[in-house]
């Protein structure tokens, strides 16, 4: 990661992918690249997962950490403006670009709302190694991924079923989708 011991390397493949104008680009070191049959077979895993005992025992932890960490590394971040906020059910909310720390605002200041949030994820953070790997497996991941077929009628299925409890939707569109365009959710 960016902020761990490889940091140097990170900012090196960055800047190299911006050299080749390949923004969407892989730049951590252990990022897992995946062909389309791996990619299938982990985001079918993993929906089978989140309906297993075990991930219903590790979600509520899980969640209870990211918003402990939320509170502590936010700590002194002041949120101003959430009267303006309009106060519905369910929203998508998203940034111009993915950054760890901008995550964990955005979950402060879903909780601030009483809201649980959901984020899209690249489908190949579902294989990430170690702990962040068992933390996006874990949380309440929404994987996307360049499959046609997936995108037109397994992933808006999961997102409608998603949008049926009161929540927030966090999506990094450069991050999660790069060229992908999201399907309508009827």
């Amino acid at each position: 990661m960016i902020l761990g011991f490889h940091r140097r390397q990170v900012i090196a493949n960055i800047k190299r992918n911006v050299a080749k104008k390949q923004f969407n680009s892989k730049a951590e070191l252990h990022d897992p690249v995946l062909d389309q049959e791996q990619t299938n077979n982990i985001v079918n895993k993993y929906w089978k997962y989140t309906s297993s005992i075990g991930y219903r025992m590790i979600n509520p932890v899980i969640r209870g950490v990211f918003a402990a960490a939320s509170q502590i590394l936010n700590g002194r971040c002041q949120i101003e403006g959430l009267e303006n906020l309009p106060d519905i059910p369910t929203v998508f909310v998203t940034g111009n670009h993915y950054n760890q720390f901008d995550v964990l605002l955005m979950k402060k200041l879903a909780m601030k709302k009483n809201k649980r949030m959901f984020i899209v994820v690249e489908a190949s953070n579902l294989a990430m190694p170690h702990l962040i790997g068992w933390a996006v497996r874990n949380f309440d991941s929404l994987p996307i991924d360049k499959d046609m077929y997936y995108l037109s009628r397994v992933f808006p299925k999961k997102l409608k079923e998603t949008l049926k409890k009161p929540c927030w939707v966090l999506i990094y569109l450069k991050r999660s989708c790069g060229s992908i365009i999201v399907s309508r959710v009827h």
